[in-house]
């Protein structure tokens, strides 16, 4: 748990500009920290990483989720843009039961 926490931190927060990318984004640790909004309206915080063609593997800590998405070929789109990851992430969501808020 320690160490969850640890990583959920960011290093860079998306206010930041990363020096080597030019982009917004939060990030430490090796992990991008991106925001997904469920089908009950809440922002929920997704840990990972986006790779070439689409690929990408999240961290859900709020849903107890880990996801993946691994291509053999490369797609449109970049890093949490890609078309199939897209798709992928809405229709993952759609598919969970909200969840009450954490006390």
């Amino acid at each position: 748990q320690a160490t969850l926490d640890f990583i959920s931190r960011p290093v860079v927060h998306e206010s930041q500009k990363d020096i080597v990318t030019g982009a917004h984004v939060a990030r430490g640790h090796g992990l991008t920290h991106v925001y997904h909004t469920d089908k009950a309206g809440r922002k929920l915080l997704l840990l990972g990483h986006a790779g070439l063609g689409g690929q990408n593997i999240r961290i859900d800590r709020a849903n107890g989720l880990t996801f993946a998405y691994i291509s053999n070929g490369l797609k449109g789109g970049l890093g949490d843009r890609a078309r199939t990851y897209v798709r992928l992430i809405d229709a993952l969501y759609k598919c969970l039961p909200v969840k009450e808020e954490m006390s």
